[in-house]
């Protein structure tokens, strides 16, 4: 089974228009990329503006963010992200690592598991401070 991440963004950006993967500058998310490029198959982003994109995707910076979301357009958002992913991979050998907050993470559980996708949150219930922490033991 492949096992693929999902990686939030976050809301440190470079200002001008950069590849996905470069373009979030935060030290959470330095140190989560360093991470899911070593440890998986492949990894995507959970934007707030894009939605599912791939690492490797040319972006323009931007200041959206889930939480000044209406609901209805969070909700949208989820069944968006679940359903590029199943028409990505609609053979379901695919494990998902989830790599986000809350936020972002409860408007694509329940989508994934309509689709009979495999999944689980390595840091759920870490603090950032504890999650930087734990992404730099699984660096060594």
């Amino acid at each position: 089974m492949k096992r693929i991440a999902l990686v939030s963004c976050v809301s440190k950006k470079t200002r001008e228009p950069n590849k996905a993967s470069d373009l979030y500058i935060s030290t959470w998310f330095k140190k989560c990329k360093k991470y899911v490029e070593k440890e998986y198959y492949d990894w995507y982003i959970l934007s707030a503006k894009y939605g599912l994109i791939h690492h490797s995707v040319f972006i323009e910076p931007y200041d959206i963010t889930l939480s000044k979301m209406p609901q209805s357009q969070r909700t949208l958002w989820g069944v968006e992200i679940v359903n590029k992913l199943n028409y990505l991979y609609p053979q379901k050998d695919i494990h998902f690592d989830i790599y986000a907050g809350n936020l972002y993470r409860k408007y694509i559980i329940n989508n994934l598991d309509k689709f009979g996708f495999n999944y689980c949150i390595p840091l759920i219930g870490l603090g950032i401070g504890q999650q930087l922490k734990e992404l730099e033991r699984l660096l060594k």
